[in-house]
């Protein structure tokens, strides 16, 4: 039995040889108590009646800031919604400048990283989590808006769509703009209670699912009988 991060993950055990792959993210999320009671409000773009999303993480070019910005730009007619991303990176000054470019100044604010429990607080104070990575085993940022009941956009791929769980909404590869932009959309029209539910990622979530799994090794007979031929061997 092989554990993956993910079923891209998965796909490629089993084309290698692996006889049996289950699927199971690394992310623990244990929040401070009452984080839901305790956010606080980003210091620029957050405003009441407008959904808010956020966008986190290192600034490489992999990751898809500049995809975020770019969905900002493509609704900014319509009123749209606002983007906050937080991070620091090599493509820091690049998406600084596309945000110049698109005019978007009020819709679109860069921010430093945060320390962890700062960031869940205000994470916690977002409609909607855009998370745009190409690229990701298993992002902890979505299972942490995840575990606070919030929507997460991102492609179908990676992990983000594993420990997002029911909250997760893909994004369409062929054309990103108009589907995270629809995706936005939908999401206005839900009230805020019923956008996402809960997901539990905490360390006791984690440890019943990796007893279960030890559980169902120990069980089967021929994993007992290597371990019973490893014992006699270590012990000649």
């Amino acid at each position: 039995m092989v554990l993956a991060l993910n079923y891209d993950t998965k796909r490629e055990l089993l084309r290698l040889g692996a006889r049996r792959v289950i699927v199971m993210p690394n992310a623990i999320i244990n929040f401070p108590d009452r984080v839901e009671s305790v956010g606080i409000r980003s210091p620029s773009t957050v405003r009441d009646g407008v959904l808010n999303a956020i966008w986190a993480g290192r600034m490489l070019d992999w990751k898809g800031a500049c995809i975020a910005v770019e969905a900002v730009a493509a609704n900014a007619i319509n009123g749209g919604w606002l983007l906050d991303l937080y991070g620091d990176g090599p493509e820091r000054e690049r998406i600084s400048r596309l945000i110049a470019r698109r005019n978007l100044q009020g819709s679109a604010t860069i921010h430093q990283p945060l320390a962890r429990d700062e960031f869940v607080k205000c994470l916690a104070t977002y409609d909607v989590l855009l998370f745009t990575s190409l690229h990701d085993s298993c992002g902890w940022v979505a299972a942490e808006a995840a575990a606070l009941g919030k929507p997460v956009l991102a492609f179908a791929h990676g992990g983000a769509q594993i420990v997002a769980s029911s909250n997760f909404h893909a994004i369409d590869p062929s054309d990103p703009l108009k589907s995270i932009n629809q995706t936005m959309a939908d999401i206005s029209n839900i009230s805020e209670n019923d956008r996402g539910i809960r997901i539990d990622w905490s360390s006791d979530r984690i440890g019943a699912d990796i007893r279960a799994i030890y559980a169902e090794v120990l069980s089967d007979d021929s994993t007992n009988q290597k371990f019973v031929e490893r014992e006699r061997h270590q012990n000649d």
